[in-house]
């Protein structure tokens, strides 16, 4: 089983290197924030907060009251941070976002003191407001909500005009049924026509000829009349066959 060194135990993470050897490279990415001043201004842009082991609680909780937003870690002496990050002070730094200040927060994790606050990211914004109530980019945000809400109303309006005018009116429906009724009774003689023409080649009938072609009489009166004048002839040949006999 791997053992790990005085220095990985020192550092609090499993990593047998230690996490000084990056603090050269964030010097030269310029990732690296020296003081409050500098904080401040780039707060937005801040990943993580280090403290030094040798500030005082009060000097601590004024830095976890004012950028509790991002995480705060407490790690090494100021001096000898100011000599790894090659900066003045060294009681306080940040590092801006980037990949680099994350691998560094990630060996840096187990000595966190403060987690991130959605509260106090809240009240920092509001007394950012409070204190500078013309600031440009206050304002630019407040500009950009309104035109957001505007929009999205205008949004919401405008689908809700299009619902009313796509929807038919009752003669248009009406029409609409009797277009698909006729369409149903068309598809129907079609289908029918088709049945009776397989019916015809069936039969032995010509293709174009009805099937059912219904067979001529004669009226009903004139049938009645020449069954009424056969009788009376039968019955004429018969008298006249008695008479003879």
């Amino acid at each position: 089983m791997p053992q790990t060194s005085d220095k990985a135990v020192a550092n609090g993470s499993g990593n047998s290197k230690p996490v000084e050897r990056l603090y050269p490279f964030a010097r030269r990415a310029r990732v690296v924030l020296d003081g409050r001043p500098a904080l401040r201004a780039n707060v937005r842009r801040l990943h993580f907060v280090l403290v030094a082991e040798d500030v005082s609680e009060a000097v601590r909780a004024a830095v976890e009251e004012e950028f509790g937003h991002v995480p705060i870690v407490q790690r090494h002496e100021a001096k000898q941070l100011a000599e790894q990050l090659g900066i003045s002070g060294g009681r306080i730094v940040g590092f801006l976002k980037s990949p680099l200040a994350r691998s560094i927060y990630g060996e840096l994790k187990d000595h966190r003191v403060a987690a991130p606050s959605r509260r106090l990211e809240s009240r920092r914004r509001a007394r950012v407001r409070a204190a500078h109530p013309g600031d440009p980019s206050a304002k630019k945000t407040a500009a950009k909500k309104a035109t957001k809400k505007a929009t999205k109303k205008a949004a919401k309006k405008a689908a809700k005009n299009a619902t009313a005018a796509e929807k038919p009116s009752r003669k248009q429906r009406a029409m609409a049924r009797a277009a698909k009724a006729g369409k149903a009774t068309k598809k129907a003689s079609k289908k029918a026509a088709k049945k009776s023409s397989k019916k015809a080649a069936k039969r032995g009938a010509k293709p174009g000829a009805a099937v059912n072609k219904p067979v001529r009489r004669k009226p009903i009166k004139k049938r009645k009349l020449a069954r009424l004048a056969a009788k009376r002839a039968k019955a004429a040949q018969g008298n006249s066959s008695a008479g003879d006999g």
